[in-house]
């Protein structure tokens, strides 16, 4: 590896699970700064099969942009090192497309060595499929068994402090010595436990596998040392890359790193963010918190109380696990985000398509809508996961800033503010904070650059290279009727100007504050609503591609359950994150929500309770009479997955019986039957159903009646 002082210019290259971003770093006036970036179409699967195809396609719209020369050859290679002003100094490469790692954990304590490993696989695309202790029941044989049938692609082995236990942690070791020997498919093995035994943990293995030892995870009982154990698993992926083709060796033959794995990058990032950050108005340290939203992959990096939290789920994203995203969540909180009445069996077409076909974007308003609603839950679902195992657990809300947003759904919004939406809805974050975007893809580049110039993230970081969408003061405490009270919201400019606002509750509101402009700032709220704990706020905000976010909607959020209600209130919120409005306190605002027809709306509560219908969670709601949606009247009509294909077709007496003793969930709304002639009195239908059920009971047929 070339000495880092001679690098000037640095080529970082993406490669997601649809779009590889590449970006030019270079000096310009002694300081590093994004000269240029492109993306492409990621080619790692059919036909091509080979991602250094979009990565020289990317390079080549690089070189019309700035017109440096990046390739050398038949275009082939990468022009390096950098001379006469052609070519780059280094390359360097991160990766969230394929598979994850299968691992296999391997440590003498659960609750400690365990617990740090597990700590650091959380920083990468990686999925425990067993874990072996000195807690495991399970004979020696069993044990090596479980390691043959898992198939991991990696073995991990921690355990003992140093100068510590010694011959335990030897008898784990030959445990996978004795699987590794048998096994068909060669996993590799990353060794990260008492240092005294690495001599002996490396005559065991080298010649069976390949082998990784770093430094102790755990040099003592009290202290954690994820560093080394991180740099191992960022070699093990680079070498799992490599072994899985696809053109990766050829990108990890010219990157100075390897091919780091994506997600390492947001940890190394939000920890740098987390350790530097300053106290705020309210004398706490608040906490970082990035968000990158894939196709195939969401994750949530976090620095809380400067400590790290990474959360990773291959399951859950807008493409590619669309449908993984319904499945962690209900169509019924897929559709509380809608305008409109979308049955189940469409939210769940919907994601079928997007899985099958993850590049395809939005071709109507519906599909736009349903696109972030999916966004939401998948940002939802991670954050709420990550902060299981935050400080306080998942109901404490530390102030959050800023809160970086990353991924195409986020980056490509029609308008900064509604990347600010989004993430004000999923995250639902409390008091003040600062909202950063990275439509670039500069992240993953920065915890790359980092190995090699450190001096260039900071530098970079401090030229706002991210996109800064604003800064958002949010109320917390129910609103429970949209329109009535809020924030009262007074801006004084340097210049003099004063601005003065209403901001109902249920609503949100934006003064246009450009980026590098500040403006200080006071805010009362009404009863029941508050900052930080306070009714009032005096503080200095900056502006940004947005400006000043004013969110008075409460938390939770008032989510109206009809869709009418809905369809009034969403495009107000949408309104009001893009700066269109701008008028005094004592002005008519048209374009305010009817607060006479909003206040009296019936507002969720929360996440509902689903019910297990086909292997997907469905919303149950009250049957309510159809409603002419913001898309025109919608006909209900049954999915083809809401019928019991085990039971036969109900009778008109059935029909009859069942509209008197339960009301039907809002998923299962038909049109309407015509009406009975005459209405059997209560006695005789409670009879009518008594002899139903034995008649049930002795069929075995399996039929719900509620009351």
């Amino acid at each position: 590896m070339a000495d880092t002082d001679d690098i000037k210019s640095i080529l970082a290259a993406d490669f997601g699970s649809v779009n590889t971003r590449v970006i030019l770093i270079d000096l310009v006036d002694g300081a590093y700064r994004l000269v240029a970036r492109a993306m492409t179409r990621t080619t790692a699967d059919d036909p091509v099969r080979d991602v250094s195809v979009g990565l020289f396609r990317g390079l080549e719209l690089l070189t019309e942009q700035t017109g440096r020369a990046l390739l050398a050859g038949r275009k082939d290679q990468v022009l390096m090192p950098e001379g006469d002003g052609q070519g780059v100094d280094a390359v360097l490469a991160t990766a969230s497309v394929g598979q994850p790692l299968d691992v296999v954990v391997v440590g003498l304590m659960p609750d400690v060595s365990v617990s740090s490993a597990l700590h650091v696989l959380t920083g990468s695309y990686a999925r425990v499929v067993d874990t072996l202790s000195l807690a495991d029941i399970r004979t020696e044989q069993e044990q090596i068994n479980a390691i043959l049938a898992r198939k991991p692609d990696l073995i991990f082995i921690v355990g003992g402090t140093d100068a510590g236990a010694e011959e335990p942690i030897l008898e784990l070791v030959r445990v996978v010595l004795s699987a590794v020997q048998i096994a068909t498919k060669k996993p590799m093995v990353l060794f990260a436990g008492n240092r005294a035994i690495q001599a002996e943990v490396n005559e065991l293995l080298q010649d069976a596998t390949n082998l990784f030892v770093v430094d102790n995870i755990r040099p003592s009982l009290v202290d954690e040392a994820l560093g080394p154990a991180q740099q191992g698993l960022a070699a093990v992926y680079n070498r799992f890359k490599v072994n899985g083709g696809g053109g990766f060796e050829e990108v990890s033959a010219i990157s100075k790193v390897g091919v780091l794995p994506t997600a390492q990058s947001y940890t190394h990032l939000v920890r740098y963010l987390g350790a530097v950050a300053r106290k705020d108005h309210s004398g706490q340290v608040p906490g970082v918190l990035a968000v990158d939203v894939g196709s195939a992959t969401t994750m949530a990096a976090s620095s809380i109380q400067r400590r790290g939290y990474t959360c990773i789920r291959t399951d859950i994203g807008v493409g590619h696990s669309a449908l993984g995203t319904l499945s962690g969540t209900t169509p019924g909180n897929v559709r509380r985000w809608l305008t409109w009445d979308a049955p189940s069996d469409e939210i769940l077409a919907y994601a079928y398509n997007k899985s099958l076909r993850p590049a395809t974007v939005p071709q109507s308003e519906q599909e736009l809508e349903l696109e972030y609603a999916l966004a939401r839950e998948a940002i939802r679902l991670v954050v709420g996961q990550a902060r299981e195992a935050w400080p306080g657990g998942a109901k404490a809300a530390p102030p959050l800033r800023p809160i970086i947003g990353a991924g195409a759904v986020l980056a490509q919004a029609p308008h900064p503010g509604y990347a600010a939406l989004l993430l004000l809805d999923a995250i639902q974050p409390v008091g003040v904070t600062e909202l950063l975007l990275d439509p670039a893809g500069l992240i993953p580049a920065l915890g790359a650059v980092g190995y090699l110039q450190p001096s260039a993230v900071v530098q970079m970081l401090d030229a706002g290279d991210l996109l800064r969408i604003g800064s958002a003061v949010c109320v917390d405490g129910r609103v429970r009727r949209i329109g009535y009270g809020g924030m009262r919201v007074t801006i004084k400019l340097p210049g003099g100007q004063v601005e003065r606002r209403q901001v109902a509750a249920g609503t949100l509101w934006t003064y246009p504050l450009p980026p590098g402009q500040t403006a200080r700032v006071e805010v009362k709220t009404s009863r029941g609503l508050s900052i930080d704990g306070k009714s009032s706020l005096k503080l200095t905000l900056e502006g940004g591609a947005a400006g000043l976010i004013f969110d008075a909607r409460g938390r939770p959020l008032p989510l109206p359950r009809n869709a009418e209600a809905r369809a009034r209130l969403y495009p107000a919120w949408v309104a009001g994150t893009q700066g269109t409005i701008r008028l005094r306190v004592d002005e008519v605002d048209q374009s305010q929500v009817d607060r006479d027809a909003l206040g009296t709306v019936e507002i969720m509560t929360g996440e509902e309770k689903a019910a297990e219908s086909d292997g997907i969670a469905e919303i149950a709601e009250e049957e309510k009479p159809r409603r002419r949606g913001v898309f025109g009247f919608l006909r209900r009509t049954p999915a083809p997955h809401e019928e019991d294909a085990g039971e036969t077709p109900a009778s008109e007496m059935m029909a009859e019986l069942e509209a008197i003793a339960a009301a039907r969930s809002a998923d299962e709304v038909r049109a309407p039957a015509p009406a009975p002639a005459a209405e059997p009195a209560k006695a005789d239908s409670d009879e009518m159903l008594s002899e139903l059920r034995e008649s049930t009971q002795e069929t075995g047929k399996k039929r719900r009646f509620r009351r």
